[in-house]
């Protein structure tokens, strides 16, 4: 054993030895004595060097990144030949991620934020001088001709013709037009038919982005802006942006009115056609300029929603079923059998809130491995994985083999049910606790496929919305290899293969001494719009193009340290920590690891810094509504997201920090250790306690399924608990009213 740490009183003292063995030199420390061969020293803690907690991000080797420094120097003495010479150099060996430009690392929006070094060349031409851009064509127009010749004159459905399939290595051809000869006199050409591509494929975000790049970044264009704008509202339209969509609007009736542009075969006025534009008619729009097939490719399924003027109260105490699963007291039972082992890493079970997927009329729940079914119209369970009574009496191996019992995590689409599961078994046998990833049929709960070969899954997959049973659909998960590489894999979600894997980096773990292997924090994953968010809860995100299988940047955050080794005498308290947060609203990403104290919010196109704010750091976002965040973590508040000043806040119960809340309209639910808390969204104000039919739980999971009727316009709707003893159902009526308006900061 390499490391041990001893807590007494105030004084922190950590025993360093290389080696410990049954004999040897003896080591006394307050009344705790350690048998060794002698070797090693007590030293204080403070006198230890600081560790690098930060997730490495594969960076490029420091000849590339001298290269693209040389580059910037020689623009800055307007030596034209050498720096374009220098700029092709690093494009033939280009691999791994770059710091931006000098001048925005140093600025705020800059600031953290690593690029391709393709990325990184556009930016710095984009900002040369006129002279500059003149000598840029004279040294590479024939090249970005020759490409753009390769490409064809391609038609958008926006000329009045059928579009033409595209094939994928068009859109790479327009790509690098775009990355590498984006100032040529095609460039703004070739990033109009960039778009037309992206758009074809459902990739509505980065279609708008290279539009608007077109239109505010490229110097004396060819192509009417009108039409580009046009094309961004229609994108912004369909990705239900409504504020951004409202903001362009109003800037294309002030300076296109009375101009024509051709959309769908038919001649319109630009203000006018815009000024019909909403999310709702974002098909519509769509469809004008995409082909029928596409759209049924990459549409979303439709939600259910209360009528306008309506919400969804829980108003009852009585439930309407529960499906109990396990004696109120099972994990404290759990949590003493490992309070008795001694050195142990540290487990806790009380608080472990097992996560939840809703999918059809069906709930499914992951209880530490245990996977079930329930039938949310009957409440009756309609099957499961194995015996609960396999995990209880296996509590001390859970803390032997460092498994951590809040990373069971379930995820449900394509028919399937997804679970990260560790076999009792195979701990039993001494193999390990290794993670796997299990995929079984929703309706019977038979066993699909077990992923094998990936390392150790940290995420449930991350399915996007709209992925239906059909073969080839794909899910995302975060894994974990045996070289300690975090990577993103892509899994066929009918057969549980690898489709694409993109390599992250490596985060730092915790060693676990008693069983081997490495502890690592969670992360968490979204997609939209053709990306994909991974926040390691290490210290960095990274946004990865799910098209081209490559990551697009990363951006080093704040996190919490993380210290190298986690072994314990005696048992201590589970730290009130809540999960990660990640979360895509509107072109916005907003990220906080566990436990650190600072909230990001990111523009995801630019990619820029949008602002940053520091938060107490067992906070995490719940929701997000128009422009106020609300926060839970010892307290439930609200942050208004312009001016990020708190709005209120207020006390809740949680013992636990793994809990699901819901943002209502009007109204927010915590499942605490009271009870169901139901506050007032607007002001903070608590309206009523419900204390429910599972008064002993720590905390829950919120859920509000419509059961009944698959219009939504018939049957009910309701409101489900998951905790670690039971599920629970509860009835939830339609009432006609309106939440209260945020005060004003």
């Amino acid at each position: 054993m390499s490391c041990a740490r001893i807590r007494k009183g105030r004084r922190r003292w950590r025993f360093v030895s290389t080696v410990l063995a049954a004999a040897g030199g003896v080591v006394q420390i307050g009344g705790i004595v350690v048998v060794g061969n002698g070797v090693g020293r007590v030293v204080r803690a403070e006198e230890e060097p600081e560790v690098p907690t930060v997730f490495a991000v594969p960076m490029a080797d420091t000849k590339t990144i001298d290269k693209l420094d040389d580059f910037d120097r020689y623009v800055n003495k307007k030596a034209w030949e050498l720096a374009f010479r220098t700029m092709n150099a690093v494009e033939s060996d280009s691999k791994g991620m770059v710091p931006p430009p000098g001048g925005a690392n140093e600025s705020g929006k800059g600031k953290g934020f690593l690029f391709p070094a393709t990325l990184r060349i556009k930016q710095s031409l984009i900002h040369l001088p006129a002279e500059g851009r003149d000598a840029y064509r004279l040294f590479n127009d024939a090249a970005a001709k020759a490409l753009w010749e390769k490409v064809g004159k391609g038609r958008s459905p926006g000329d009045g013709v059928p579009a033409i399939p595209t094939a994928s290595d068009e859109a790479a051809t327009l790509r690098k037009i775009v990355n590498q000869y984006f100032l040529t006199s095609i460039g703004d050409l070739a990033a109009d038919r960039l778009g037309d591509v992206l758009f074809e494929q459902g990739n509505f975000a980065e279609a708008a982005a290279v539009w608007q790049s077109a239109v505010e970044e490229y110097p004396d264009g060819h192509l009417p802006m009108a039409k580009l704008q046009v094309k961004r509202c229609v994108a912004l339209a369909r990705l239900g942006r409504k504020e951004e969509l409202a903001g362009l609007v109003v800037s294309v009736k002030q300076a296109y009115a009375g101009q024509k542009v051709t959309i769908g075969g038919a001649e319109v006025d630009a203000a006018e056609f815009v000024a019909g534009l909403s999310v709702d008619s974002a098909d519509d729009a769509a469809t004008q300029l995409t082909p029928p097939a596409t759209m049924a490719a990459n549409g979303v399924a439709a939600t259910s929603e209360p009528a306008a003027g309506q919400v969804d109260v829980l108003s009852k105490d009585e439930s309407l079923w529960q499906i109990r699963v396990m004696r109120s007291n099972a994990m404290a039972a759990m949590e003493q059998q490992v309070a008795g082992m001694g050195w142990a890493v540290d487990i806790h079970f009380v608080g472990a809130v097992p996560t939840a997927a809703t999918a059809g009329d069906r709930l499914f729940v992951n209880w530490m491995g245990v996977v079930y079914a329930a039938d949310l119209q009957t409440g009756k369970m309609l099957w499961r994985t194995g015996k609960f009574s396999e995990i209880t009496q296996r509590a001390t191996m859970f803390a032997q083999y460092g498994v951590n019992p809040d990373h069971f995590g379930i995820s449900a689409g394509a028919g399937k049910v997804f679970a990260l599961r560790v076999d009792p078994t195979r701990m039993q046998r001494g193999d390990g606790g290794a993670y796997t990833l299990d995929a079984f049929d929703a309706e019977t709960g038979k066993s699909a496929w077990t992923a094998n070969g990936m390392g150790t899954v940290l995420t449930e997959p991350c399915v996007p919305e709209g992925v239906s049973g059909s073969e080839g659909g794909v899910g995302y998960v975060v894994t974990v290899g045996n070289d300690q590489t975090m990577s993103l894999v892509a899994l066929n979600l009918q057969t549980g293969k690898s489709e694409w894997t993109v390599q992250l980096g490596k985060p730092q773990g915790q060693q676990n001494n008693y069983g081997g292997g490495m502890l690592y924090g969670l992360p968490a994953i979204t997609a939209s719009n053709g990306t994909v968010y991974v926040a390691t809860n290490n210290g960095a995100m990274l946004a990865v193009n799910a098209s081209e299988h490559r990551v697009a940047w990363a951006f080093k955050n704040d996190t919490k340290p993380v210290a190298t080794e986690r072994m314990y005498w005696n048992p201590t308290p589970r730290v009130f920590e809540t999960p990660a947060t990640l979360r895509e609203e509107g072109g916005v990403v907003y990220l906080k690891d566990s436990s650190a104290p600072t909230l990001y919010a990111i523009d995801a196109e630019s990619p820029a810094l949008k602002w940053r704010r520091r938060i107490a750091p067992e906070e995490m976002v719940i929701g997000i509504r128009g422009q106020v965040a609300y926060l839970l973590g010892q307290d439930l508040s609200a942050l208004d997201l312009n001016s990020r000043q708190l709005l209120w806040s207020t006390r809740i119960p949680v013992g636990t920090g793994l809990l699901r809340p819901l943002v209502e309209e009007g109204h927010i639910y915590v499942a605490s250790q009271r009870g169901i808390y139901d506050v007032d969204s607007g002001n903070g104000d608590v309206l009523h306690i419900f204390r429910g039919s599972d008064r002993e739980a720590t905390g829950g999971r919120l859920y509000v399924v419509h059961v009944g009727g698959a219009d939504g316009a018939t049957g009910n709707d309701e409101l489900i608990c998951v905790t670690d003893s039971a599920v629970t159902a509860y009835p939830l009526e339609r009432k006609s009213g309106q939440s209260a308006p945020p005060p004003a900061p």
